[in-house]
Parts: structure tokens; C-alpha cells; sequence
């Protein structure tokens, strides 16, 4: 399905718009915020413009977001209501450090801008709500350093829990024990997620 959309930040009393064609479906949209997480201050901090900035740029194509394809349409724009009603409408907003996204579907029995609430939750049950893979928190974000005796280091960012990386960690201290590694570690990854 394809789908016109604008997406609103929202910041007290200061809005910025975002228009995607047509790729305005729950779903698209849910899996270009959870992109727009890698290119957006981490929060707490919200800033509107940065924000925007972010969607623009997890909604370029050949990104890492699957959902852009090459005639999709990412753009500002200054006043949704001047132009031709979009199909979905959301709000981004953030309150005490968490993501609140609202959905509206636009009615298109009835005259002009009239949109019915679909969803108003966190940006997780709003991935939930859509179908769409949901957010991985910095706590689930590691990165393994690590170096051969005769290589350069090498840096492996991956998901998994807390666990895991000491797993993970283990095996290469008997690594670096048997001398088939020079040095390594594991480490958290703090902030937006890194992409090697």
C-alpha cells in the first residue's frame, strides 16, 4: 500500500513538518523513526529540528531503512494544511525523555481536513501497532574491539544481552590467551548506534 504523510515534531509550542510520499503507511513510518534514532541526538535530549533532520536523513534512499525506495519523496515542509490533505498524519513529541508518536487516518468520506485518531502511544508500541521490528535500547548496543597479531583492530557493533557480550568477551580472552588475538574487548555502546 502506498500512502502520502506528514509527519509533525512537535516542541512546546514549535512545530516542524516532514512530508513523505508515499511512504506514509503506520509501518514505513515506524521503521524510518526507529532509523531516525541513529541520526538524532540520543535522549533525552529532543530538539525539533534535529529531529527533522533525522527523518530526513533515515528517509533517503540507499539508507539503511528498507523502506525507501528511489521515487519516495522526503521533504520539509512549512504548513501541511496549504497543500493537498495527506492520507496519515503523526505527532512526534517526546515527554520526560521517551518518544510519543499519535496517528490520525484521514477521512476521506467527509469535506476537507477531518483525520480520526489511530494510535497514541511510545515509539515501541507504535512499532508493535504497525508490525514493525521496534527499537533496540543502548543497553542492548556493544561494540567488540579486537586485533590479531599481525592485523589492524577490527570493530564489530552488535545487539544482544548483557549475557551475551560477556560470553562473547570470555571467548576472546582465551583467544588473546592462546595468542590467536593480539588484544580485544568488549565494550557498551553508548548514544546512537554505530554502523560499520
Amino acid at each position: 500500500m502506498t500512502a502520502s504523510a506528514i509527519i509533525s515534531v512537535k516542541q512546546d509550542s514549535h512545530r516542524l513538518h516532514v512530508r513523505l510520499e508515499p511512504i506514509g503507511t503506520p509501518g514505513h513510518i515506524a521503521e524510518i523513526l526507529v532509523s531516525a534514532l541513529d541520526y538524532a541526538w540520543p535522549l533525552p535530549r529532543f530538539e525539533i529540528a534535529d529531529w527533522v533532520a533525522a527523518i530526513v536523513a533515515a528517509g533517503k534512499p540507499k539508507r539503511h531503512c528498507s523502506v525507501i525506495a528511489e521515487r519516495s519523496n522526503v521533504v520539509f515542509c512549512a504548513d501541511w494544511r496549504t497543500s493537498q490533505p495527506p492520507d496519515f498524519r503523526y505527532e512526534l513529541t517526546c515527554h520526560q525523555g521517551r518518544l510519543h508518536i499519535r496517528a490520525f487516518r484521514h477521512d476521506q468520506e467527509a469535506a476537507g481536513l477531518r483525520f480520526e485518531p489511530i494510535f497514541s502511544g511510545s515509539l515501541a508500541s507504535f512499532c508493535i501497532f504497525s508490525g514493525t521490528p521496534g527499537p533496540v535500547s543502548n543497553e542492548d548496543r556493544y561494540l567488540a574491539i579486537f586485533q590479531a597479531p599481525e592485523t589492524g583492530l577490527f570493530v564489530l557493533a552488535f545487539y544482544g544481552t548483557p549475557s551475551q557480550a560477556e560470553e562473547l568477551n570470555e571467548r576472546m580472552r582465551w583467544l588473546i590467551k592462546h595468542r590467536f588475538l593480539k588484544d580485544g574487548d568488549v565494550i557498551t555502546a553508548q548514544g546512537p548506534a554505530l554502523t560499520f
